[in-house]
């Protein structure tokens, strides 16, 4: 970096334009897609159409009929905002309500609801945890919840990528007050954590156990009651944070909780105490997903048997696609370059994916994410692992000067495997 906010005669306009030309340089610049259509197979933006294999709308519901008309009445009953913070004009009945819907349908005493899901992992840990607590980390945890714990000031242990040795030994090391925080299914592999293995170490040392089920709400476990549900009822996380901004189609998340923990975040929560409450609208969509998950069970069969096509025809085609019970399937690259290279191929053929580079990953393991919708066709399924083939085949990393110029979407351009984050110990 050629400046720096220390140096004499510093220059804000030189500084910052010295950091994005360094950024645009290696290829990290995002120049997101503006979208023309809703997140649907067929999708159109400012810059291509295609079939659209990057969305987190997994279920299709983000165009369901009862979603639409629930808000519109939500609209036409409360107005379009909330007007305050929860604890001041933004509770509704319909808040209340959805809350203790979202508590019966995953199992829970009590549920929470935020404005977005970062807002739900910062507010959640950074009011639990304390300058006296230990929290326990995976190393490949979204960046909410790394940044939840840099606000905490708690103690941060980072540990390997589901290691569980690494975390008992952790434990065994912290003192009374310690959290064990972990994604139930990880955000770029589609990987789900082993649930029954953290818990039964987690609550052997008595710590804590908060897992983001963010990408399991609606696509894993019986009814799309994500991971929770699929482990005996004492290896349960005494937290729960999932999000109505991917399979349920709306926006906004909630936490899942003893009713004393529902008690503490809405006294406690900076996020929950200080934010405007969402909409209305909002709130009764994310109820009206709810009860279509109940009573029409399709939607979750046709993403099942979506993502039991993508596993086979990768199988068959050798494309190096790991295997996966969610709706995300990684397919590993390395190199930035070559990884914009494929996407690109792929958007010439019509098909639109997410490539996934620093700082989302690591430096050189860029990756190709594709996320399935309940509403994608097996013929398009099949489509894509062609030409995925037929792209990694040709999308060769070349020699010299290999910037390429796209305006392709990157998903996430958040840092969420940072290892040199302040918060780590270890």
């Amino acid at each position: 970096m050629a400046t720096s906010p220390s140096s004499l005669g510093f220059s804000w306009q030189a500084y910052l334009a010295d950091e994005l030309n360094q950024w645009a340089g290696a290829d990290l610049e995002r120049h997101p897609a503006v979208y023309e259509t809703a997140q649907v197979p067929q999708a159109r933006t400012d810059q291509a159409r295609g079939v659209l294999f990057s969305s987190s709308n997994y279920l299709g519901l983000s165009t369901h009929p009862a979603l639409i008309a629930a808000a519109c009445e939500a609209a036409s009953r409360f107005g379009c905002g909330s007007g305050g913070s929860r604890l001041t004009t933004g509770t509704t009945v319909l808040h209340r309500q959805v809350e203790q819907q979202l508590a019966q349908f995953f199992g829970y005493p009590e549920a929470v609801l935020f404005a977005t899901g970062y807002q739900a992992n910062v507010s959640l840990l950074s009011s639990l945890a304390t300058k006296g607590t230990t929290v326990i980390s995976d190393a490949q945890n979204h960046a909410s919840l790394i940044d939840g714990c840099r606000l905490s000031r708690a103690t941060t242990v980072v540990i390997p990528h589901s290691d569980m040795a690494a975390l008992d030994r952790a434990l065994s090391d912290a003192p009374d007050a310690a959290i064990v925080v972990s994604e139930g299914v990880n955000s770029m592999s589609g990987e789900l954590c082993p649930l029954a293995e953290i818990a039964q170490i987690t609550h052997r040392h008595g710590a804590l156990l908060v897992i983001d089920d963010a990408h399991g709400v609606g696509t894993i476990g019986e009814q799309g009651r994500g991971i929770a549900s699929m482990v005996p009822a004492h290896m349960r996380p005494d937290v729960l944070i999932g999000t109505a901004s991917k399979a349920l189609g709306v926006e906004g998340a909630f936490v899942c909780c003893s009713q004393l923990v529902a008690r503490f975040v809405r006294n406690r929560a900076r996020g929950y105490v200080f934010s405007t409450a969402a909409s209305p609208m909002t709130v009764a969509a994310i109820g009206a997903a709810i009860e279509v998950l109940e009573s029409e069970p399709e939607h979750l069969a046709s993403l099942r048997a979506n993502i039991t096509r993508l596993g086979a025809a990768a199988t068959v085609s050798g494309l190096p696609v790991a295997p996966s019970k969610s709706p995300i399937f990684c397919v590993r690259i390395g190199q930035t370059t070559r990884a914009l290279q494929i996407a690109a191929g792929l958007a010439g053929a019509g098909l639109i994916v997410s490539p996934i580079r620093y700082p989302t990953v690591p430096r050189d393991a860029a990756m190709i994410r594709l996320c399935l919708m309940a509403t994608h066709s097996f013929d398009q399924i099949d489509e894509l692992v062609l030409q995925l083939r037929r792209a990694m085949a040709q999308g060769r990393a070349t020699q010299g000067d290999t910037r390429l110029k796209t305006n392709l979407a990157d998903a996430d351009p958040v840092p969420t495997r940072k290892k040199d984050a302040d918060v780590h110990t270890a």
